[in-house]
């Protein structure tokens, strides 16, 4: 990490380490140089992360594919384990990982849709009426804007932690 760990008590860590299961990580002591910023990416996050149109596994396989797009070493080790949690088969996070988009094999229909409107959205922001439409038809409008806000907060989350130099060796230890 390329600045030093914010504030690890008060209210706000305490509010994070809760949501979190008791511990802070690299990313939180990061966050926490503002706790105001902190305590509302944590309200914000957290409300993502509970939301239930999309499934645990979907979410986590639009976190991967945007740590693979944005290179963020740090957002693939602290959500791999995750999807694998989830149901994700090695397999799946290959594909995931990959470059090729070579995806049919692996992958539902809804997943497919997801997947090519992530790499759009994360890629050039604008995604095109014919991605954004194949994606509404599977998962309708509510799905569809759960999935366009959980891609574009963690393209946030991993521009965060490039921009500040969290990588996968910041989480050695950590556990997910």
């Amino acid at each position: 990490m390329r600045v030093a760990p914010g504030p690890t008590t008060g209210p706000v860590a305490a509010r994070i380490a809760e949501r979190r299961g008791g511990e802070l990580r690299p990313l939180d002591l990061a966050l926490l140089h503002d706790e105001e910023v902190a305590d509302g990416w944590n309200h914000f996050i957290g409300a993502l992360r509970t939301s239930r149109r999309l499934s645990d596994l979907d979410r986590e396989l639009i976190v991967l594919r945007i740590a693979v797009l944005n290179e963020a070493s740090y957002e693939w080790a602290a959500h791999a384990p995750v999807a694998r949690a989830a149901g994700a088969t090695d397999e799946q996070l290959e594909a995931v990982r990959s470059r090729s988009q070579s995806w049919s094999s692996v992958f539902t229909p809804t997943t497919q849709a997801l997947l090519a409107f992530v790499d759009r959205s994360t890629s050039n922001v604008a995604v095109d009426n014919n991605t954004a439409q194949q994606l509404i038809d599977v998962i309708g409008d509510a799905g569809f804007v759960e999935a366009a806000l959980v891609t574009a907060a963690y393209n946030m989350v991993s521009r965060f932690l490039v921009s500040v130099g969290l990588s996968d060796t910041d989480l050695d230890g950590v556990v997910a």
